[in-house]
């Protein structure tokens, strides 16, 4: 297992040349049925007011368009990431902040999304148990460790153990690949 990873280390990859990460959000195939599954829900409730939790270079992002109407704010420490993110969407409706997140303060009436994000930071269920209560969110973790992974969830046991106590939870989706899953859930703060 890994541990959390300045900023610098995430700036690092994103910089690269040829990095994975610089690619379209459909060219992102692992990743990219968690977003398109938290987009649609997202469009079929209606929500308008979306914060996304550790959004990096802004895949997610790119999924949202001027006509959708919903205000997306992304947030992420890699300053590298942020400039990525702003130069690749150009909807007015879209912004991005360079932020730490372990002293954010979450805002009441908006929608939370955090896609590969919790497993990364030691933090995770502090900022968690900071979202008022009854907010929603989407998030999706890891079945497999990386080096800038301070965990990951053998199962889905493993995420239930460690987010009921704050989430009342519901799976929405499993993405596999080869030996690899990354669980998408649907959580409401309790």
């Amino acid at each position: 297992m890994g541990q959390e990873l300045p900023a610098s280390h995430y700036d690092n990859i994103y910089s690269r040349q040829g990095s994975a990460y610089n690619t379209t959000p459909e060219g992102m195939r692992h990743y990219f049925p968690a977003w398109k599954s938290a987009y649609n829900h997202i469009l079929k409730e209606g929500i308008k007011d979306v914060v996304d939790l550790g959004c990096g270079p802004g895949h997610f992002s790119r999924l949202f368009s001027r006509s959708d109407g919903i205000l997306y704010k992304g947030y992420d420490f890699s300053e590298v990431s942020i400039d990525i993110a702003r130069r690749e969407n150009n909807n007015p409706n879209v912004s991005f902040d360079v932020k730490d997140l372990s002293n954010y303060t979450p805002p009441n009436d908006v929608f939370y999304t955090s896609f590969e994000f919790f497993e990364h930071v030691s933090f995770d269920t502090e900022l968690v148990s900071k979202l008022p209560a009854h907010s929603h969110i989407i998030f999706s973790v890891p079945n497999f460790d990386n080096a800038g992974h301070c965990r990951y969830f053998e199962s889905k046991t493993d995420v239930t153990d460690r987010y009921a106590c704050l989430l009342d939870l519901r799976l929405m989706l499993e993405t596999k690949f080869g030996s690899q899953v990354i669980y998408t859930y649907h959580g409401i703060r309790t």
